[in-house]
């Protein structure tokens, strides 16, 4: 999953450091599974955009559903 190593991204109170995989929110660590913040970046990071569900899966999964048990 490609992630910008300087970009950052502020929303609802949270701080997300895709670089770092970090989650913060008021200043605390938030623990996030390694999907689910691979999730969180990907649509973060689209923000404001149509995402299907074929272009998470192939970015989050490699393409294979078989790995979500879907």
């Amino acid at each position: 999953m490609e992630q910008g190593s300087q970009q950052s991204y502020e929303f609802g109170g949270f701080h997300l450091t895709p670089g770092e995989r970090c989650l913060l929110h008021g200043g605390q660590r938030v623990h996030l599974g390694p999907k689910a913040l691979d999730i969180l970046i990907y649509l973060v990071a689209r923000s404001g955009r149509v995402i299907t569900r074929e272009d998470l899966i192939k970015e989050v999964w490699g393409g294979s559903t078989s790995r979500m048990g879907v």
